[in-house]
């Protein structure tokens, strides 16, 4: 194992400052919660470095009278209670008083401990301390607390860790700004492929065809027929049976992946009314995804629409299966079948609606055309989001790597005037045996105002 740098020190977690635990005020006593302006951080607020809120708020009767306690500003909040830590551990760094549940963990570090820099240290050794501390046989993940304060902790002198936490700041501000501006490509990704479809239904991309060839038809045009999703009954459904398609085994963009659909037996009679077909559509007819759609191919075995779907069956010779879905899915495309809703509370479109919709019909040929232009435009885009995709865990990872450097001594030049960790150490000791102010409820807790 590679030495601590020159005039470093180590101690454990326990001993950088005071602990404490927080709780959950009585919900039923109104003067706990009603305009209460104590932020009562839990794990849902966990979500950032720095905690100046949260979602709930307490009053200061919650914390004189609850398991629950105030936290001073400068304090490093973990989370030792919640499934997150399945494979996360969220730490945060107060910037204001706040009060926390039982979930959590509250280090207040002592003078010679950089709050910031405490935090960050803790962070990066976040893998290692779910590896170590989790508790084991416990019905939600949590963290060991005994063993947590056990955890060593590396402890340069003070103005080196205050030059670590600006260098830090630095460097993931920048990856900050990359990631923010990364974490906007998927929106971008679904406005570019409706601007494709937009332009692909009103011949921009074929402009050889002529508007003629766009001129809009009513879908029942090249419809033979339609049919509801049945409700099957609840004793049909077996192990290994017809595969039963759902809203839920519609992806993006028209593509089926099924998701280990429910299955049934049924008749022979009731199998041939009901199966698709190869190039039959599937749309769905209601609730909060109406109008998502996707065409079946009969290379993926036999299947049946579920409740909520319509089978729309197109004649095959005059419509190309994709080139109709992907209308559907376009901006026009859905604007129409929306505006064929009905009900408000749970809105329904029904298959006259559907079959209503108008959407150019050029020549088979040509639609396959279009169709073949607009899915090397989506795998362009697709292939750009991937780059972006592989960009953001990149960055990730160069977050992880400069904690990792700056935690090493590896980020910052050392000074030989700082006054050397073992000094600092010291007077932490001195601090830790020094006798406690008197506290308003127990150690850790800051005293509230009567």
């Amino acid at each position: 194992m590679k030495a601590s740098p020159k005039g470093w020190a180590e101690d454990t977690l326990g001993g950088l400052g005071e602990w404490c635990g927080g709780g959950t005020p009585n919900k039923s006593n109104s003067s706990f919660w009603t305009n209460g302006d104590i932020p009562w951080v839990s794990p849902k607020d966990m979500k950032q470095t720095f905690i100046d809120g949260a979602e709930d708020h307490i009053t200061a009767d919650a914390v004189r009278e609850s398991a629950t306690q105030l936290i001073s500003e400068g304090s490093v909040l973990i989370v030792t209670r919640s499934g997150i830590l399945r494979h996360t551990l969220p730490v945060g760094i107060t910037t204001r008083k706040v009060a926390i549940n039982q979930d959590l963990k509250a280090l207040t570090p002592f003078p010679a401990v950089d709050p910031v820099f405490a935090g960050y240290q803790i962070r990066s050794l976040g893998r290692a301390i779910l590896s170590t501390c989790a508790k084991s046989g416990t019905t939600v993940d949590s963290i060991d607390f005994q063993r947590l304060k056990g955890v060593t902790f590396a402890v340069p002198p003070l103005h080196e860790q205050r030059r670590i936490v600006a260098k830090i700041d630095s460097l993931t501000g920048k990856s900050r700004r990359a990631r923010d501006h990364l974490d906007h490509i998927p929106r971008l990704v679904e406005k570019y492929k409706q601007a494709v479809l937009a332009a692909a239904f009103r011949g921009a991309l074929s402009p050889e065809l002529g508007r003629n060839a766009f001129a809009l038809h009513p879908l029942s045009r090249v419809t033979s027929s339609t049919f509801y999703g049945p409700r099957i009954a609840k004793e049909a459904y077996v192990h290994s049976g017809i595969p039963t398609l759902r809203t839920t085994d519609i992806a993006d963009w028209g593509r089926l992946e099924p998701k280990e659909p429910p299955q049934v037996k049924v008749s022979e009679i009731e199998f041939t009314k009901w199966r698709f077909e190869d190039g039959d559509l599937m749309v769905t007819r209601t609730g909060a995804t109406i109008g998502k759609c996707a065409a079946y191919e009969a290379t993926m075995g036999p299947a049946l629409p579920s409740a909520y779907l319509i089978r729309v069956r197109l004649n095959l010779s005059e419509a190309d299966p994709r080139f109709v879905t992907l209308f559907l899915l376009s901006p026009e495309g859905q604007r129409q079948l929306l505006d064929g809703r009905t009900a408000v509370a749970q809105p329904n479109i029904n298959a006259d609606a559907i079959t209503s919709v108008r959407l150019p019909v050029p020549p088979l040929k040509e639609q396959r055309a279009i169709v073949a232009r607009v899915e090397r435009m989506f795998a362009w885009i697709d292939r750009l989001a991937a780059e972006a995709t592989s960009a953001r865990r990149l960055i990730d990872h160069l977050d992880r790597s400069v904690l990792a450097k700056a935690f090493r001594g590896e980020l910052v030049p050392q000074d030989p005037a700082d006054e050397p960790a073992s000094v600092l150490l010291e007077r932490i000791r001195a601090e830790r045996g020094a006798p406690k102010a008197k506290r308003a409820r127990r150690s850790g807790q800051e005293a509230l105002p009567a």
